[in-house]
């Protein structure tokens, strides 16, 4: 946890953030499941980060104030102090320990992507994020498809021959020469949907979405060829193996924070002691534990969604890339958010 350690180094004096938006912190430094840019995820300012992860929360303080007959105005105002102050003190040494789990993850990325480096070289040019990549070598049948019917014949061929080892090439090429024995009929190789490139004499397979025994003919040639490959068996598993260890390591550190019952627990868990707002210093003791309670309660509403958005990011991330919704990719990290949000 050397990071954890310099970041706290660098933070000293920081209890008196409380004050004002932001907590006066300069959150800039950068989470990596936050895009670089910040707590905020849009540079990181203070501004932003009180934007996100602050305002929304004592606005419902707010609102709540003229409603509860259980609790005083008072308490929920002090509530709402102590929710700003325990925000902006724990959550960058929450947000480095968090981040932690997705450095790990690029680690363990790291690996395969040396191992497999010609794979991964073929597809870089659809998935720009690591999202992307793993949520297709997960399930790659139905991206390639997609590559196919939207007539990118020459690129699909090729990368579902990179991933299958070479196993598609002979498929494709057992197909054409059945078609172009047939030569003396009025079926053509181009006009059966395989063709032989004239650039690189590659020959290639192109499919009509509107043609049943071409997209019939396409499936059983994706499925055959990576069913058969151990390149895309080793690379379903690893892949798999990978987002699943994060999503467990985010679900395990979410938990551990928002079923925490107090805010000293929390403390104990970020590794950082607070000072209380000066606010919370002359009052009743009963109105002091209500307010913490109230905090505590603000607080887990908001650390909920900075546990769960960069998971959000990551499927977003999947989907743009044109990974289909019931990639298991996008469905396991739906399910993680679920259970987070149910804390």
């Amino acid at each position: 946890m050397k990071r954890r350690k310099r970041l706290r180094e660098n933070q000293g004096g920081g209890e008196s953030a409380s004050s004002t938006p932001g907590g006066g912190y300069d959150f800039s430094y950068g989470y990596s499941m936050y895009g670089g840019g910040g707590l905020g995820g849009s540079g990181g300012s203070p501004g932003d980060f009180y934007a996100t992860f602050i305002k929304p929360f004592v606005d419902v303080v707010k609102v709540g104030a003229g409603k509860t007959k259980e609790l005083t105005r008072r308490v929920f105002t002090l509530g709402s102090v102590v929710f700003r102050a325990v925000i902006t003190s724990l959550l960058p040494f929450l947000g480095e320990t968090y981040e932690e789990v997705f450095a790990a993850e690029k680690e363990d990325l790291a690996r395969i992507k040396s191992e497999y480096a010609d794979v991964y070289n073929a597809t870089s040019k659809f998935f720009v994020t690591d999202a992307a990549g793993m949520a297709f070598f997960v399930a790659p049948g139905a991206f390639l498809a997609g590559l196919f019917v939207k007539k990118s014949p020459q690129i699909a061929t090729q990368t579902l021959s990179v991933l299958s080892g070479g196993i598609s090439d002979r498929y494709i090429e057992r197909y054409y020469n059945r078609t172009t024995s047939r030569s003396s009929s009025r079926v053509s190789p181009r006009e059966s949907g395989v063709f032989e490139s004239k650039k690189s004499r590659n020959i290639i397979l192109e499919i009509s979405e509107d043609s049943v025994e071409d997209v019939i003919l396409l499936r059983k040639i994706i499925q055959k060829s990576l069913e058969g490959s151990p390149i895309a068996g080793n690379l379903q598993r690893e892949a798999k193996k990978i987002y699943k260890k994060t999503l467990d390591s985010a679900y395990a550190e979410a938990a551990s924070v928002l079923t925490a019952n107090s805010i000293q627990e929390i403390e104990r868990i970020a590794g950082k002691k607070m000072k209380m707002p000066s606010e919370m210093a002359d009052i009743d003791p009963s109105e002091k534990l209500s307010a913490e309670k109230e905090a505590l309660e603000k607080m887990k509403d908001s650390l909920k969604k900075f546990y769960t958005d960069p998971l959000y990011r990551r499927i977003q991330e999947a989907k743009s890339a044109g990974i289909p919704n019931n990639n298991p990719f996008i469905v396991d990290h739906f399910s993680t958010i679920e259970k987070i949000e149910k804390l």
